[in-house]
């Protein structure tokens, strides 16, 4: 888990009119300046970590459970409509496959950071999961070390290929496709 108390002085839901992932307008700048886009990406103005994080030095161990160590990584905002009331699910598949290959260039640009261990794309969608601002938006996180989940995930990948030799999400994937059970659809693709 990662806590950065500075977040808590961050914009929280505020009026659609004082939206900052909303398009400039000559009478009010925001983080969007136009409204002529596909994807605008720019870093978190209060993000969980930063690339300052890197140069700070490890805290010494303090005896307690907790591990200590620098924010190091990244945080990002993606935005890929300018239409305050629209959703990702509301795209047209060309503007999601453009998503998409904005996750996957941030993606390679941000691993390639030496103080980065995991990035994770998400759509950032709800306030159950704590989102802040109500403009369709995603975020990507480029963590300073690999999730407990992603880790989990891992260590079961690697336990199945030592076991077996095979690639354990194309084995459950077979699986899922040879039983039928659970398919809601298949195409050629």
């Amino acid at each position: 888990m990662a806590i950065a108390s500075h977040r808590q002085s961050r914009t929280f839901l505020p009026p659609t009119s004082e939206c900052p992932l909303d398009p400039s307008t000559k009478d009010r700048l925001t983080e969007i300046p136009s409204p002529a886009y596909d994807v605008v990406v720019f870093e978190n103005r209060f993000p969980f970590f930063t690339t300052g994080g890197a140069d700070e030095p490890v805290p010494s161990d303090d005896g307690t459970v907790v591990t200590r160590r620098p924010g190091a990584g990244r945080c990002e905002v993606v935005c890929f409509t300018s239409d305050h009331d629209s959703s990702f699910s509301q795209l047209t598949p060309e503007r999601v496959r453009t998503v998409v290959d904005v996750w996957a260039d941030r993606t390679e640009t941000l691993n390639a950071l030496p103080f980065v261990e995991q990035v994770f794309c998400f759509e950032n969608r709800g306030e159950e999961i704590g989102v802040t601002l109500d403009h369709p938006h995603g975020q990507i996180y480029a963590y300073p070390f690999v999730t407990p989940r992603t880790r989990r995930m891992l260590d079961s990948a690697h336990r199945h290929r030592d076991r077996t030799g095979e690639n354990l999400f194309a084995r459950v994937l077979a699986d899922e496709q040879r039983i039928g059970e659970r398919i809601v659809a298949s195409n050629e693709h």
